[in-house]
């Protein structure tokens, strides 16, 4: 039975997906936002992100297949698996569409929903995301799998760390760092390299031009290749940075929370400066204690 959305801080919920229970989060009022979070995390991750949206929009943010609090049944499972785990959660909620916003794992997930089932995607904001990884996807994806399943995850923290959050970013706010990297140790080792291989299987390239919600996307800043890439994929050609992003694609009505800028190119010298000040202060996050599933 969907529950009514709450302004007070959201509990976990559940509803029956495909194959398993599918937890959520949901607060605020208004139009519906769907929130995928990334790989190894849980919709917990949003944080004050969430909290901010739920200002102005009915924010739900479920746990995807084998992560948080989702059920899984230990076997294989695909991106567009999840897909279906997305549209299940809206059944349940008596919802015909939402916007969804998408990052990494998510935005896959979201680029598979929005292209089988366009009626039911309103408009899409996809962060650091692809609907392929490559040819070499299968072999390097499966190596990560088994990297996620050899070592205890205490161990992976500072790779994951590493790829979430700049030195600058942990050193200013270690306590959010710790936050997420506590999501992630409490995430089964087992589902995490499972949604590795799905990553490495998935091709959605031919779901891209099904799409017919509008699209803002914004590339990681760390690979200018995933951003060519997603040039040649976007159906609607818009990509954050262009200033048509915010004002022709539909996704205006996103523009006071949602606003993204490039940000500027440092110089070599503030580059320098920058490395010197992280060698003196860099921050050690510390460890929260979890019992986690290897």
């Amino acid at each position: 039975m969907p529950v009514a959305p709450s302004q007070e801080s959201p509990s976990v919920q559940f509803v029956n997906g495909p194959r398993h229970r599918i937890a959520y989060r949901r607060r605020g009022a208004g139009r519906p936002v769907v929130l995928l979070h990334p790989l190894a995390l849980s919709g917990q991750v949003w944080g004050e992100f969430a909290e901010r949206l739920a200002a102005s929009f009915d924010v739900i943010a479920p746990d995807a297949r084998g992560h948080g609090d989702s059920g899984w049944d230990g076997g294989p499972f695909g991106i567009d698996d999840l897909g279906d785990d997305v549209a299940a959660l809206l059944d349940a909620l008596a919802l015909p569409a939402a916007h969804v916003i998408g990052m990494s794992m998510g935005g896959s997930a979201a680029i598979s929903f929005a292209g089988r089932y366009p009626e039911r995607a309103d408009a899409m904001f996809l962060a650091d995301t692809t609907a392929w990884y490559g040819r070499q996807a299968p072999q390097t994806w499966e190596k990560r799998a088994q990297d996620v399943l050899a070592k205890p995850r205490e161990q992976q923290v500072p790779f994951q760390v590493d790829r979430w959050f700049t030195e600058g970013f942990r050193r200013r706010h270690p306590a959010e760092a710790n936050r997420v990297v506590g999501i992630f140790l409490r995430t089964s080792s087992l589902a995490h390299a499972q949604a590795c291989r799905a990553l490495g299987t998935m091709d959605s390239r031919g779901l891209l031009p099904k799409i017919t919600a509008p699209v803002l996307g914004s590339p990681a800043s760390r690979t200018m290749r995933r951003r060519r890439r997603w040039e040649r994929q976007s159906p609607t050609g818009c990509l954050a940075g262009r200033p048509e992003c915010l004002t022709h694609c539909g996704t205006c009505r996103w523009s006071r929370i949602l606003r993204w800028r490039p940000p500027r190119r440092l110089s070599w010298a503030e580059r320098q400066a920058e490395r010197q000040r992280g060698s003196r202060e860099t921050a050690q996050v510390q460890l929260p204690r979890a019992r986690h599933a290897r």
